[in-house]
Parts: structure tokens; C-alpha cells; sequence
């Protein structure tokens, strides 16, 4: 589970506790203070309070009522990713300038052929 004041790159950790499973989130001082957060050293919250929730929310979102526009708003987002990863390995000037250097050669060497007769 990630948490949204952490950041996708940390995120709370499953740990059973007196019987229940609770999802624990530990953000170190420094790391609230850097980031500027309001977030306890420690965070726990007991997985029985949110699966009711997580669960109606899903049903919402990936029911059949919905399931058309999110597999559309999927697919869109997966688009933009590859899209986005392409324009940052765009090579495509660097191979025009190549052309142009390959053409440049070529009409040089057919002036010199021509000019030898």
C-alpha cells in the first residue's frame, strides 16, 4: 500500500499484530522535516477499517458500470507512459543530422567522379 504524503517509493508495510493485521507507515524525522509533512514517526492503521472501503471503491471503479471508461482512461494512461518513454530516447534529429552528413559525402564523391570525367 502506498501512502500519498511518503511518496510512491515508500509505502506501508503489512505486520500482524494481536491478531489483526495492521498496515504500518515510518517516515523518518528527517524525512518529514525535508519534505515539509505532517506525518507521525509511525503510522498504523488496522486493515479491517479500510477494506470495506478499498473494496466498495474498487467495485465502483472496475464494475461494470465503469469498466468500459477505466479500461479506457488504462489504456490512455499506458499510451501517454510509452508515449512520453519514446520522446525521451527520440533520436530522430541526431539521425537527420546522420542523413544529412551520409548525403553530403555522397555529393561530394559523385563531384569528384564527375570532375575526373
Amino acid at each position: 500500500m502506498r501512502t500519498p504524503l511518503v511518496g510512491p517509493a515508500r509505502g506501508a508495510v503489512g505486520n500482524p499484530n494481536h491478531g489483526h493485521l495492521y498496515y504500518r507507515c515510518r517516515a523518518s524525522r528527517d524525512f518529514v522535516r525535508q519534505h515539509a509533512i505532517a506525518h507521525p514517526p509511525m503510522l498504523y492503521v488496522r486493515e479491517d477499517a479500510i477494506v470495506g472501503p478499498v473494496d466498495q471503491f474498487l467495485h465502483e471503479e472496475l464494475g461494470q458500470r465503469h469498466l468500459a471508461s477505466t479500461l479506457q482512461r488504462i489504456a490512455e494512461a499506458q499510451h501517454r507512459a510509452a508515449m512520453a518513454e519514446h520522446a525521451a530516447d527520440d533520436q530522430s534529429a541526431r539521425l537527420r543530422e546522420t542523413i544529412a552528413d551520409a548525403e553530403a559525402k555522397i555529393s561530394r564523391y559523385r563531384a569528384a567522379l564527375d570532375a575526373r570525367g
